[in-house]
């Protein structure tokens, strides 16, 4: 915002010196002492009357002599930030003067950010600590005040005014009140519009609320009109921006409001003005106070104060130079058509790679060692289901280093889990064993409170496949079952078909979202149900599964997409995106996995899904493909919305194999797509090999000079499965030997540093082999590590891939034709 200015702003446009406004403002707390109460005994107008002590009412905009016009663009902010004190305190007071352009007539204006030190969305992480406050819920014209803050239980606790008290097109005050004995309050033109601890006006408040539980962001800085991470900008005027780390009073906000200038009132810690040159910021409690204008992130101008009529509108003069308008519909500045034949594929630096040519020699050499390898396999999957029978048949999960059972689904989630690998591990016997218990013994009835998505890809996707595999018609039946309880969460969001994230089998027919997500449907569970359900319908003859899953398929489709990839959160209510976050890790992994398999196994008939994942691909190598120095690493990072977040979870491994099998119909990246799914499995072995167990974290953090680098938080393994399911999948294309050679690695580890006398328990530290090891063996270690790593040394190809596409929990699947009757998308 250009130099800071040596004077401090006291009131609309006054400037002084620094000396005298030491001097004003020990005779400011001297008049408040000597008049302490006098507002407090009177009504609220008769105090302000006598305490602006001739100074008058102020006119629009608090009368100021300039406001700032923000654009609503993604670079229309201005941010601050304190190099001493931070701004941020326990006890707060924020106010401004507010003008929020009205809306066309079918316009959804969505949030708009006056201030916020936060990012936007629910995490509960330390990005997210701090406060914003707002206008509109989200994808809303609800014209309601919001306050927001974070803590280590949610990311936006919220406090908000009843709809429709904050009217677009006209100035308003507005003021927003933390106190130190954790209560939060908001005012609305002077008044008392929401209190966290009274019936007045709306809260969703997760954490305790006596004392209120809110962290701080010190670091980050107060960013006017917008979110720390750029989002949800301003379209409209602001002006008079002041903070006081003091908790004041209705009357004293209503004296604020109400006075161009207030000496009664305690000096403010920071005033915002809006010059003719520019905005302006001042400390004004002490002389000592320094702070810093950041870089100028405005799309705005400031404007005369006289250019705003009495009813508080803009007067459109030919001599103000506006910005031009954006339009505020979800994503629109930031969506691209990211069409494929529109411009050249965005990572030249990655040659294009074809099937490499690996000598009758060198493969026979590898399926000899490989034929030893997979008995080691073998036997460490028997021995982990021997002592799964022994000492938690029927239960979710064994624990390997205590030998007790776990229930978490109810399920008997690795029986399930695992029948194909019984089957393709030729255990016919322990096969058949398993398929009697779940005909007589299964009883699904007992689940409550489960995750949908952990039950589609672990119990549906596993009773599927093993119809698939054996053709016995109980596990089609009982596959049907588990469906059926199912179907009733589709149907509570009716306008989206968007299902439940938690549902029961009790007949109770919960249906939850989760809280830290903003009650929000995860793109990687709605979007990672089609295989099994299109599966079934297909099967049984009901389309009814079909015609479900395929909904949020379609709904997606037509919402505007940034960068051609897909957000992480929806609302399942409206079908609007709750987030601009995007990721190829945890929230989304799979569902990008689904575009591409959905249009496989119905013998790529629906063109639709195919175009999806090209342009998903496209968008996913322009903004999220990143190069490590000095090494060159090549890693899919993260997307905040408004920046990059350098880190690649273990998870988003499987895109290697997702691309490789993207690649075999002869489109037109198929040999990019082949480069960077080589340079990703290379990436994913070395965040095992760059490790002391030779196993890898949950994620990886990449910096410039030092390559990747395991954070302390993710520093655990938990026998995931993505990259050894690449190198299997690498391996089938391609055939070339080192895909083998880095599994039998990774084998090799697990079986060194998580083995114990009844499977693969979980590590806390993939960087301390010495310290204690977790007791904890998830059903996928089984299902999916030991599946991949068997495939990847079966020198027989018992699941080959022309024939078979393979679930996210690695169940393969036969193709089929579609059932799809509605017009083909385009």
């Amino acid at each position: 915002v250009g130099a800071v200015a040596a004077a401090a702003v006291v009131g609309p446009g006054t400037a002084i010196s620094t000396a005298e406004q030491q001097t004003r403002s020990k005779q400011a707390s001297s008049d408040v002492d000597a008049s302490q109460g006098a507002a407090k005994t009177s009504a609220v107008s008769d105090g302000t009357k006598q305490a602006c002590d001739g100074h008058g009412a102020s006119q629009a905009a608090g009368g100021a002599t300039h406001v700032g016009i923000f654009s609503g663009g993604s670079a229309g902010s201005l941010d601050l930030q304190a190099l001493e004190k931070p701004l941020e305190q326990q006890e707060l007071t924020v106010s401004a003067w507010v003008f929020v352009e009205p809306p066309t007539s079918t316009e959804v204006m969505s949030i708009h950010t006056i201030i916020s030190n936060k990012e936007s969305g629910c995490e509960a992480d330390s990005g997210h600590y701090g406060f914003a406050i707002f206008v509109n819920e989200w994808n809303t014209n609800s014209e309601q005040l919001y306050l927001s803050w974070g803590n280590e239980i949610s990311g936006c606790e919220e406090l908000a005014t009843e709809p429709h008290t904050l009217k677009p097109g006209k100035w308003t005050h507005i003021a927003a009140v933390f106190d130190t004995d954790g209560a939060v309050v908001l005012y609305i033109g002077g008044q008392l519009m929401a209190h966290s601890r009274r019936d007045i006006g709306r809260k969703r408040i997760i954490g305790n609320t006596t004392p209120l539980q809110r962290k701080l962001n010190t670091a980050a800085p107060l960013r006017i009109g917008a979110h720390a991470d750029k989002t949800h900008p301003f379209r409209g005027s602001i002006a008079k921006v002041t903070l006081w780390h003091k908790a004041l009073t209705e009357e004293q906000v209503n004296l604020q409001m109400r006075c161009s200038e207030t000496p009664s009132l305690p000096p403010p810690y920071l005033a915002v003005a809006f010059k003719a040159e520019g905005p302006v910021l001042a400390p004004t409690g002490s002389a000592s106070l320094s702070f810093a204008s950041l870089p100028r992130k405005g799309q705005f101008v400031t404007v005369p104060a006289n250019q705003i009529d009495n009813a508080g509108s803009l007067k459109r003069q030919r001599s103000i130079s506006l910005p031009s308008r954006v339009d505020e519909r979800p994503f629109a500045t930031l969506d691209t058509a990211a069409r494929t034949g529109s411009e050249g594929w965005p990572l030249p630096w990655l040659s294009k790679k074809s099937r490499p040519t690996i000598s009758a020699e060198a493969r026979n050499a590898s399926d000899a060692e490989a034929r030893v390898r997979v008995e080691h396999v073998r036997g460490v999957f028997k021995r982990a289901w021997n002592a799964y029978r022994k000492y938690a048949w029927g239960a979710d999960e064994l624990k390997p280093v205590s030998n007790r059972s776990h229930d978490w689904l109810h399920l008997g989630a690795t029986m399930i889990d695992c029948l194909d690998n019984l089957w393709l591990f030729g255990m016919h016997e322990e096969f058949k064993e398993a398929q009697i218990w779940v005909a007589t013994r299964w009883n699904v009835r007992r689940a409550n409170g489960i995750s949908m998505f952990e039950t589609v890809i672990r119990i549906l996707g596993g009773l599927l496949s093993a119809y698939e595999l054996s053709g016995e018609a109980i596990f089609l039946a009982k596959a049907q079952e588990v469906a059926d309880h199912m179907m009733y969460a589709f149907d509570m969001n009716a306008k989206t078909g968007l299902p439940c994230t938690t549902i029961s089998f009790t007949g109770s027919k919960v249906c939850n979202f989760p809280s830290w997500t903003g009650h929000s449907a995860i793109l990687a569970e709605y979007g990672t149900i089609q295989l099994e359900f299109k599966y079934l319908a297909h099967h049984t003859g009901h389309k009814k599964y079909w015609e479900v899953a395929e909904r949020p398929m379609r709904l997606v489709h037509r919402l505007t997409k940034p960068h051609g990839l897909f957000p992480t959160f929806i609302n399942p209510v409206s079908g609007t995106w709750s987030t601009q976050k995007i990721t190829f890790g945890a929230l989304a992994d799979s569902f990008y996995e689904y575009l591409i398999k959905q249009w496989l196994i119905t013998n790529k008939k629906e063109t639709y899904l195919r175009q999806m994942f090209d342009d998903a691909m496209f968008g996913m190598a322009k903004l999220l493909v990143q190069k490590s120095t000095p090494s060159g690493l090549v890693y899919i990072a993260d997307w905040t919305g408004s920046s990059l977040t350098h880190k690649m979870d273990h998870l988003a491994c499987f895109a290697a194999a997702m691309l490789v099998v993207g690649a075999q119909d002869g489109h037109k990246y198929d040999g990019e797509y082949m480069a960077l799914a080589e340079a990703l499995g290379d990436t994913c072995y070395e965040m095992y090999a760059h490790t002391a167990t030779g196993l890898s974290p949950e994620f990886v953090q990449f910096a410039a000079g030092s390559d990747m680098m395991t954070p302390r938080s993710a520093s655990y393994n938990i026998g995931r499965p993505e990259a050894v399911e690449s190198f299997w999948v690498l391996w089938y294309y391609t055939r070339d030997p080192k895909w083998r050679n880095m599994g039998w690695e990774v084998f090799k580890a697990f079986e060194r540093h998580a083995a114990t006398g009844s499977g693969w328990t979980a590590l806390p530290d993939v960087e301390n082999p010495k310290r204690k090891r977790d007791d904890k063996m998830e059903s996928f270690v089984l299902a999916e590590t030991m599946k991949y790593l068997f495939l990847l040394f079966d020198v027989e190809d018992s699941v080959p891939l022309e024939k078979y596409v393979m679930n996210t929990e690695a169940h393969p699947l036969g193709r089929f034709e579609s059932m799809s009757t509605e017009p083909a998308v385009t």
